[in-house]
């Protein structure tokens, strides 16, 4: 735990190939950091773990860490694959 921090629980997360065909959108928001920016990241892999497509923003003035992550997922990571076309895709 750090200072002033609570304590979160550890959860087993990895990767999960995707059926054959298919792709995995993986996503996650990180802050805030200085300035009350958050950190955007999406990563596209195929069914071989390559990453086939990645990208990152910084946005500002979220409110917490659960919103975060919901606009990570459809604000970010899902108009990124339907700009590079991905049809086949399984967000996690």
């Amino acid at each position: 735990m750090l200072s002033g921090g609570r304590n979160m629980p550890i959860y087993d997360v990895h990767w999960t190939t995707p059926l054959s065909g298919y792709y995995n959108l993986n996503v996650d928001a990180a802050g805030p950091i200085e300035g009350g920016k958050w950190g955007i990241g999406v990563v596209v892999r195929d069914v071989d773990s390559v990453v086939v497509a990645a990208s990152y923003w910084q946005i500002f003035s979220l409110p917490d860490s659960e919103i975060a992550e919901v606009l990570a997922m459809r604000w970010k990571g899902l108009e990124f694959a339907k700009k590079l076309s991905f049809v086949n895709l399984i967000a996690e």
